[in-house]
């Protein structure tokens, strides 16, 4: 059955159907993401950009201890040892596996600590994500994660 709005939908080069929307949810249920967008049109595989609750990350990495930022995710300069992105790489793919197929799963996610919001351009007045105008913003650094 559809989830979703069908205009959103599209197809990956192995003839499958992607609902990206229920995909997004998913991974927003997760404390650490205030926000996702799953991109893999015409694609061999998905990726997604995910925009991080910094708050929530940097209280679990002052939980756990942790000399972590998320801005040092974003800048790549985080420090030896620091496995923030492998952690949330894993936390995300682990949250999907059990309610999607392998193939709807991103392999591969661009991290940013900027939230999609109506003030940003990024979200409508009912807060459905503008996937035009996000992609105008990050296509690049999505479209580099396939190489």
């Amino acid at each position: 059955f559809i989830t979703g709005r069908i205009k959103e939908q599209y197809k990956l080069q192995n003839g499958k159907y992607i609902f990206p929307a229920t995909i997004e949810e998913g991974i927003k249920r997760l404390p650490y993401v205030a926000n996702a967008m799953v991109y893999g049109d015409g694609k061999e595989y998905n990726v997604c950009l995910v925009a991080l609750d910094t708050e929530n990350i940097e209280e679990w990495a002052h939980e756990m201890k942790l000399d972590i930022h998320p801005s040092d995710l974003i800048a790549g300069v985080a420090k030896p040892g620091s496995d923030l992105k492998k952690f949330l790489c894993d936390a995300i793919s682990k949250s999907l596996k059990d309610d999607f197929r392998k193939y709807e799963i991103p392999k591969k996610y661009f991290f940013i600590t900027e939230d999609f919001t109506h003030e940003n351009g990024m979200l409508t007045q009912t807060m459905k994500i503008k996937r035009r105008a996000i992609l105008e913003k990050y296509g690049k650094h999505l479209e580099q994660l396939y190489e």
